[in-house]
């Protein structure tokens, strides 16, 4: 049993039971992944933009998603997988660069 978090204190049988994950379960591992995924940077929504670079920067980041069981069951919600990953590069967008590893004082907004 696992305990999901972005629905309150309601526990989730999913896990351990051989059922498909709830909703909830599968949209936090999603965005999980999203920040596992090393080709989508704070660089991708400008890249996404460009009319030359646009497609092939999103099939690199498919691609790389598609390879992950996380990606494939959200297959029944499609919608919402874009929509997540859309707001996640818009959050790197928004956030820059991360701080360089050196840093003796890390910003705290890229835990």
């Amino acid at each position: 049993v696992c305990v999901c978090v972005c629905h309150s204190t309601t526990k989730c049988a999913c896990v351990g039971h051989g059922t498909t994950q709830c909703v909830w379960c599968r949209r936090r591992e999603f965005r999980e992944l999203c920040s596992e995924t090393r080709v989508i940077s704070h660089k991708s929504h400008e890249l996404m933009e460009d009319e030359d670079s646009g497609h092939i920067h999103s099939d690199e980041i498919n691609h790389a998603l598609g390879n992950d069981k996380r990606y494939s069951e959200m297959a029944s919600i499609p919608e919402e997988r874009d929509k997540i990953l859309t707001e996640y590069i818009l959050e790197l967008h928004q956030k820059g660069p991360p701080p360089p590893p050196t840093a003796s004082n890390r910003d705290s907004t890229w835990r």
